[in-house]
């Protein structure tokens, strides 16, 4: 059962950032799955995010910058704090602290929070959404 429906809605119209961001919503579609409890699996999962999310901040940030976004430092802000929270969480997660239903609620808030809003005012002030 997918929780989030990847549609055009949450395109930035930049190939990369969008299968990132495809990913992202994949993440959260797989903590929906009973599977996702274990503990195997959950560690996949957050790794998989930390990994991408890595990849992808540094990424976006580095367009933004090359454009001249004059929001950048709060931008990155909130990048070093999602991954701030999911490095905190790996921590966590051996003591039995972490599992898939408030991993999700987290992810959710960041699709929405941030990739739906933040990302999108940014891209779209730059003229390169759609």
């Amino acid at each position: 059962m997918s929780v989030v429906i990847w549609s055009s809605a949450l395109e930035s119209g930049i190939m990369e950032i969008d299968e990132r961001h495809r990913s992202f919503v994949g993440f959260i579609n797989e903590l929906e799955c009973p599977s996702a409890n274990s503990p195997s699996e959950l560690d996949r999962i957050l790794d998989a995010i930390i990994d991408c999310s890595t990849y992808q901040f540094a990424f976006e940030e580095a367009l933004l910058e090359g454009e001249g976004w004059h929001d950048l430092a709060a931008h990155r802000r909130a990048h070093e704090d999602f991954l701030v929270e999911m490095m905190r969480l790996r921590r966590e997660m051996p003591m039995g602290l972490l599992d898939a239903a408030s991993l999700k609620a987290k992810l959710l808030r960041w699709l929405f929070d941030h990739i739906v809003c933040m990302d999108m005012v940014a891209l779209n002030s730059l003229g390169a959404s759609k």
